[in-house]
């Protein structure tokens, strides 16, 4: 059941009988493996504008063991023999290992590459017995587990994120939302040496989360050091009056350009859809409030900051702040139920309401 290119040699051994219960030993019967061999991934996936590290291990015959030193290049070739430029070595080649990071990935990195050593004697060699089918998709959606939780009031819970790690010096960034407790990320290898992200959301539940929409988000990074998309913009940003109308833009210089824009409204820990494009026209209320957009394109989603909208409060009064308080400040010593039959806007009312009963106290 285990690898032998990995040195491991797990096996399970069926239909035991008390004949059988006794020592036994392990002996490798291998023609090849003193012939040239490859170990990589048949298929990996990388992302446009981003680097792939593939990892590969190899054996050369005896004979040519003394030739391979670190004078020895780890060279790639496609199906016609073109070498692969912009790579660069991660591996130590005298130690038997050929990984390499590809840089600057395109479309035109979709085919097959196979490995190649080259070395300033007799040892050249390319490796055509496997190579590695490269795959430029957008970015891969993160891995919930478990998918749903139903737990009690009181009980831990322990929620993982995962998503593909294809570039080890470019991981990706996960991040959770509503952010319930402690978050603990790391690195894990894979059978086929290629590494997934893991963060960890540890929490304690409780009736606040009761019907909670917990989610994680992976947002990739480019070699130029931008994100895959660019920081959006939301405009305008100035106070508005409560019931007029509005108009919202959303947006964003990101490369490839913006495919899809939402808007959403941000209440606590809770996100609700509330349009689908890059404008949003919309009533003042000061029951939204807190909103952002976010842009999608084909190498994945990002999200502006959240905006607070300033909605002011008006009302039917011309009275003067100050006036209008000072009548009804009189007007709850004298007659408190008074305070309730006022022509005024209720939330103008709970504002002022919430201040006076503060200067009573």
């Amino acid at each position: 059941t285990g690898d032998l290119t990995q040195k491991n040699c797990t096996t399970t051994v069926y239909d035991i009988t008390e004949q059988q219960g006794r020592g036994v030993w392990f002996r490798l019967d291998c023609p090849q493996c003193h012939k040239f061999s490859v170990s990589l991934p048949p298929n990996i996936k990388a992302l446009q504008g981003s680097c792939v590290t593939i990892p590969c291990s190899f054996q050369v015959e005896n004979k040519y063991k003394t030739n391979l030193d670190s004078g020895c290049k780890v060279v790639w070739k496609d199906i016609t023999e073109n070498t692969l430029l912009n790579t660069r070595k991660t591996g130590d080649i005298t130690q038997n290992s050929c990984s390499t990071t590809f840089h600057d990935i395109g479309h035109q990195h979709n085919q097959t590459y196979f490995f190649r050593v080259e070395c300033d004697n007799l040892l050249k060699y390319t490796f055509r017995e496997a190579g590695v089918n490269l795959q430029v998709t957008a970015p891969p959606t993160p891995t919930l587990t478990p998918p749903t939780v139903s737990v009690s009031e009181g009980q831990s819970v322990s929620v993982q994120c995962s998503a593909p790690v294809p570039c080890l010096s470019l991981p990706p960034t996960l991040t959770w939302s509503p952010v319930l407790g402690h978050i603990q990320e790391t690195l894990q290898e894979q059978l086929d040496k290629t590494y997934v992200k893991v963060s960890t959301l540890n929490f304690t539940a409780c009736p606040l989360h009761h019907k909670t929409n917990l989610s994680c988000s992976a947002v990739y990074s480019r070699e130029d050091g931008t994100h895959v998309l660019s920081p959006m913009t939301v405009s305008p940003s100035g106070p508005v009056t409560e019931h007029s109308n509005m108009s919202l833009s959303c947006s964003s210089d990101a490369n490839p350009a913006v495919q899809h824009y939402h808007w959403y409204k941000a209440d606590g820990g809770t996100h609700t859809l509330i349009g689908n494009s890059s404008v949003l026209n919309m009533k003042a209320s000061r029951d939204t409030t807190a909103i952002f957009c976010e842009a999608q394109n084909e190498l994945g989603t990002d999200n502006s900051t959240v905006t607070d909208l300033d909605v002011q409060c008006i009302s039917g009064s011309t009275l003067s702040s100050t006036r209008m308080t000072k009548l009804l400040t009189q007007s709850l010593r004298v007659h408190p139920a008074t305070l309730w039959r006022k022509p005024i806007l209720a939330a103008c009312i709970r504002v002022l309401f919430i201040s006076v009963i503060t200067q009573s106290s």
